[in-house]
């Protein structure tokens, strides 16, 4: 029987700071590169830590874009890098249709002013000019209740990683894998954990928001006041 552990909204924070101070570090390329040149070569080649060296020397100017557009605002991670916080904390990365959790108010303010540039989204060049043509749009950022990503249904750009049991069971219908088309993620703990509400981007995520327990006495007090 796994150990189930606790993780304060501190430690969580803690750890997604982590991750995303890693990529703005003055990484040395060419030594990720042999890291992860030697992991592949002695078999290595499904380890997280792999595919994190792999994913730094692939996507370094992808990288370099997103800490200095959204600096402040919102934290860049690798796909490999919410595979390893999904593997720490037992979570699992689905669409915000099948979460059925709370979600408490100033995550829910931080969701409406999360804005994002639409070349970031990873369409063809066809798509970007239509939507930008159709709207008269430049490149700048958008939020995502924007007029165009409800008219192309970018809302599947929104996921959310959280414990199973906040998930409706037809979130697991289709597929147990922990994030859909990555092979299983076996979690060190049973871990109660709050969620994180992420943006789909090229090359990885943009986190928008995460929350603890008691971020949810904010609505309730709110109420109150009423």
């Amino acid at each position: 029987m796994k150990e189930v552990i606790t993780k304060s909204f501190k430690e969580v924070h803690q750890d997604l700071e982590n991750e995303s101070l890693f990529l703005t570090k003055n990484f040395d390329t060419n030594d990720f590169k042999r890291k992860a040149d030697f992991l592949k070569d002695i078999g290595f080649t499904n380890s997280i830590a792999t595919k994190i060296y792999a994913g730094i020397v692939d996507n370094k100017d992808l990288i370099s874009h997103y800490n200095d557009t959204y600096y402040g605002n919102s934290k860049f991670i690798l796909e490999a890098q919410l595979e390893r916080l999904c593997e720490k904390y037992d979570l699992y990365v689905r669409s915000t249709g099948h979460f059925m959790g709370d979600i408490p108010e100033k995550n829910v303010r931080d969701i409406m002013n999360f804005r994002v540039r639409l070349h970031d989204l990873g369409f063809d060049e066809y798509r970007l000019q239509d939507m930008m043509n159709k709207f008269s749009y430049s490149d700048s950022q958008f939020t995502i209740h924007s007029r165009s990503f409800k008219y192309y249904g970018v809302a599947h750009f929104i996921q959310i990683a959280a414990i199973k049991s906040l998930f409706h069971p037809d979130a697991f219908r289709e597929t147990q894998d922990r994030i859909i088309g990555v092979k299983e993620i076996e979690p060190k703990f049973e871990v109660d954990l709050d969620p994180i509400v992420l943006f789909k981007v090229k090359g990885g995520y943009l986190i928008i928001t995460a929350w603890g327990d008691e971020a949810n006495d904010e609505l309730v007090f709110n109420q109150t006041l009423n």
